[in-house]
């Protein structure tokens, strides 16, 4: 995330902040996170673009399903269940009606699989395809934001990282980096799924919901979600780098590339020491996986174990997704 995006954050979120401070109501919405909660209601909102999300290889089926995906994906990170989506479509020249409809065959898709509905849809003309996508869900308890975390907190992930970013790679020809990570064909096409077809686990709500004291997701990449928890000088200190075995003997250089790249649509949270065991119960209940990575030190850095070595990463030298470039 460039200096440019985070000043511009950093304002709308002030105004944002200062324009609820002046309506009255006893409940004001959580602000500061990818999502935000009203009552038991919580929503997000995303917009995705042809010029900066989706690879020409991508098909229009896998674009519709993605963006259901990555929109549901903060709602469930803020410990909700996802349960509709409103849509708002640009439509350029280029994109006809039978692309569009196989637009809404992803959308469809990943609607059944969550089991939510199309609330509402509006299109519109401009300049290049756009899809905005935002969800609506209902909060199983509390809603979990970030930065409510405290010095030895348990960091804990819901999947391994990496995979879709090798996929978003190889989509946009990127040999140099590919001849580096040498993945064999039969990964390389679970790097491809990932990417194209992330699977949203709305069981994980229900657990961050219960247990968890901050979360995020991770799809703007692995290190930049994790320096979003911590606040007040705190720091993380990341004992184990969830990868695939395959990704395990890469350079420490190029592994902190592919981890800035992000696309990984899983949840990163923080609990207390005291609830590990409690917590870890609850997650084989729900048939779901809970890998401890590290936890919240005081030094305000990123420090991380790869490889048997131990490196120090400053905040400053931390990057993830950037919305004002594309891609890589």
């Amino acid at each position: 995330m460039s200096k440019t995006e985070l000043e511009l954050k950093s304002v709308l979120l002030n105004l944002a902040k200062e324009i609820n401070s002046k309506v009255k109501g006893k409940k004001k919405p959580m602000l500061g996170s990818d999502a935000s909660d009203y009552g038991k209601f919580v929503f997000s909102i995303d917009s995705f673009f042809r010029s900066t999300h989706f690879p020409e290889k991508m098909t229009y089926e896998d674009i519709g399903y993605k963006v259901v995906v990555a929109s549901c994906s903060d709602v469930i990170a803020a410990g909700g269940k996802p349960s509709g989506i409103n849509i708002s479509m640009g439509v350029d020249k280029k994109t006809s009606p039978r692309k569009l409809r196989k637009i809404y065959l992803g959308i469809g898709e990943a609607c059944q699989e969550l089991g939510m509905y199309i609330l509402k849809g509006d299109t519109k003309k401009a300049y290049e395809l756009s899809i905005t996508i935002a969800c609506t869900g209902i909060l199983y308890g509390k809603i979990v934001g970030r930065h409510a975390v405290e010095k030895g907190d348990l960091l804990y992930i819901s999947d391994t990282v990496g995979k879709s970013a090798i996929g978003l790679i190889y989509m946009l020809n990127q040999t140099d980096i590919l001849e580096e990570i040498k993945p064999e064909k039969s990964f390389l096409q679970e790097c491809l799924d990932a990417f194209t077809r992330p699977r949203a686990k709305k069981t994980y709500g229900k657990l961050i919901s219960k247990f968890a004291t901050s979360s995020c997701d991770v799809s703007d990449g692995l290190f930049h979600s994790l320096m979003l928890l911590p606040k007040n000088g705190l720091g993380v200190e990341l004992q184990k780098i969830p990868v695939d075995e395959e990704l395990e003997n890469l350079d420490i250089n190029l592994l902190k590339k592919l981890l800035s790249i992000g696309e990984d649509y899983c949840y990163v949270f923080t609990i207390k020491e005291k609830m590990k065991n409690k917590m870890e119960e609850y997650a084989k209940k729900l048939g779901i996986r809970s890998l401890q990575i590290g936890k919240i030190v005081e030094e305000k850095e990123l420090k991380i174990n790869w490889q048997g070595q131990e490196y120090h990463i400053p905040l400053k030298e931390i990057c993830g997704y950037d919305n004002f470039n594309s891609y890589i």
